[in-house]
């Protein structure tokens, strides 16, 4: 399988807060069948974040090598997960927090002051880029859980989404579990992730979370999402979706 949303670099967000704890999510990881992981360090758009990509790099070797010197078997890909802001009018580095140097790039927005005139203008600046925007996590906010329509709206102006499975699997809010269900069941997810931030509460024990997953996830879905889709953005190939409107 394949994580494309995870907080695994040490000491670098409110994700893992030490190398030896890196590495514990790294053997989670490896004991759930994960094979490669995309790093998804929290990025906020601000001029104080100048020589992220960079920092970010240098980590990402440093938690390679320690994998090596340790066994586990994951391959380590760069990311970011960028907080939609109006900084990103201005902001030169966001071409390189795509997924694994390709089109793709993993966003969330704002919990509490979201319009859908805002997420779009957003999603306009990262098109005229010539980007694709993966929505990560759309059925934790409650702008969404409110009006499933507006889901609808980003999807048919070609936004990505990216599921979590604590959601699915139920451990989230019934309102997230809801909304997640629908989503996979309509073919609009295209991605399932378990943006662990540590070995705790929210970690890489994926294959606890399958066994409680919603019977409208067959095994072919659960692979188009785990492992086809997110190899096709590390290869920066189109995702195609096919999906129905959810109501």
């Amino acid at each position: 399988m394949i994580d494309i949303h995870c907080h695994i670099l040490p000491n670098f967000d409110d994700g893992s807060r030490s190398m030896s704890m890196t590495l514990e999510m790294g053997r989670q990881a490896y004991e759930n069948n994960v094979t490669k992981i995309v790093s998804t360090s929290h990025y906020s758009c601000t001029p104080e974040e100048t020589g992220f990509a960079k920092k970010r790099d240098a980590l990402i070797g440093q938690v390679r090598e320690s994998f090596a010197k340790n066994s586990i078997g994951i391959e380590l890909y760069p990311g970011a997960e960028v907080y939609l802001n109006d900084n990103i009018y201005y902001d030169f580095e966001l071409e390189k927090l795509t997924i694994n140097n390709t089109r793709y790039i993993l966003c969330e927005l704002n919990f509490f002051d979201l319009t859908l005139n805002k997420i779009m203008r957003y999603f306009d600046e990262i098109v005229s880029r010539k980007l694709v925007p993966i929505l990560a996590h759309p059925e934790r906010y409650e702008f969404f859980q409110q009006d499933y329509s507006l889901v609808n709206q980003l999807a048919d102006m070609g936004t990505l989404f990216q599921v979590n499975m604590t959601s699915l699997a139920g451990i989230d809010s019934d309102e997230s579990y809801r909304l997640a269900s629908k989503m996979v069941e309509s073919g609009m997810a295209s991605f399932l992730a378990t943006d662990a931030h540590s070995t705790g509460v929210r970690n890489m024990k994926i294959l606890s979370y399958i066994s409680k997953f919603p019977p409208v996830l067959d095994d072919e879905n659960f692979y188009r999402l785990v492992e086809r889709n997110p190899q096709k953005v590390l290869n920066g190939e189109p995702v195609r979706m096919r999906y129905n409107h959810i109501k």
